[in-house]
């Protein structure tokens, strides 16, 4: 038995239940919107807490944020910078591959208090725990300056360029958003209440149309992906344990 080849299937099998998991949340939340009417702003607050709705109007903020990156107005953002190592390491019969390593070194997201305005009146959204999609105003890269002491180590371990990744995401103001969340206990609109069995809030700057055609793709993609890691994961461990 090659236990290399037995370990690596198991591997394939455990990313492909991973996909199988992301697209089954994607389809409960795509059943979730279908079956959820769009409430009326004005209505909400006549609605209990732990009520399921969605709303389509636009964001409102009284004292926007400011960007920490693109220094833009906002109501939400996200700014990262992400490091980026490229190294070489040599394979059993001694040649060079290139190989790259990534962690988060900075991570900062913000939101401040809006509401979500469709003319029937105004409902106050509580960002935090929402998925949020935004627009991306930043995604910059740059070598990072290590002067030459550490110029010197890279080379000598055989390290090669180190990169700083820098992105950003916010959601601007005054534009049509798309909510799907709950009421709470103040008839605001945020995430779940405590023992519901609905884990999704979702506020996003893209229609309920553009939501429901990434999602289905979303899905379609995840289940290809899954089917052909369960294929290669069954072959490798096939192969290993007749080795």
């Amino acid at each position: 038995m090659n236990w290399w080849l037995v370990g690596l299937g198991a591997l394939l099998a455990v990313i492909a239940a991973v996909c199988l998991w992301f697209r089954a949340r994607s389809g409960r939340e795509l059943a979730l919107m279908a079956t959820t009417q769009t409430s009326r702003a004005g209505d909400v607050a006549s609605l209990a807490p732990g009520t399921v709705v969605e709303l389509k109007g636009t964001v409102r903020c009284q004292s926007p944020l400011t960007a920490e990156f693109s220094k833009q107005q906002c109501v939400y953002f996200l700014a990262e910078i992400n490091r980026e190592e490229v190294y070489y390491e040599r394979d059993s019969q001694g040649r060079s591959q290139r190989r790259t390593r990534t962690h988060n070194i900075h991570s900062n997201k913000r939101f401040a208090p809006c509401t979500v305005d469709d003319g029937s009146g105004r409902v106050a959204l509580n960002l935090e725990g929402a998925d949020i999609e935004g627009a991306q105003v930043v995604n910059r890269r740059e070598a990072e300056q290590q002067g030459v002491a550490g110029t010197l180590i890279s080379l000598a371990s055989g390290r090669g360029s180190v990169y700083l990744i820098h992105t950003e995401t916010i959601l601007a103001p005054a534009i049509p958003i798309y909510v799907l969340g709950e009421v709470q206990p103040d008839r605001s609109v945020g995430k779940p209440v405590p023992g519901s069995a609905n884990k999704i809030f979702v506020v996003s700057q893209k229609s309920e149309e553009e939501r429901n055609k990434s999602l289905t793709s979303t899905m379609f993609w995840l289940l290809i992906a899954a089917i052909g890691l369960l294929a290669g994961a069954a072959a490798l461990l096939i192969w290993g344990m007749t080795l």
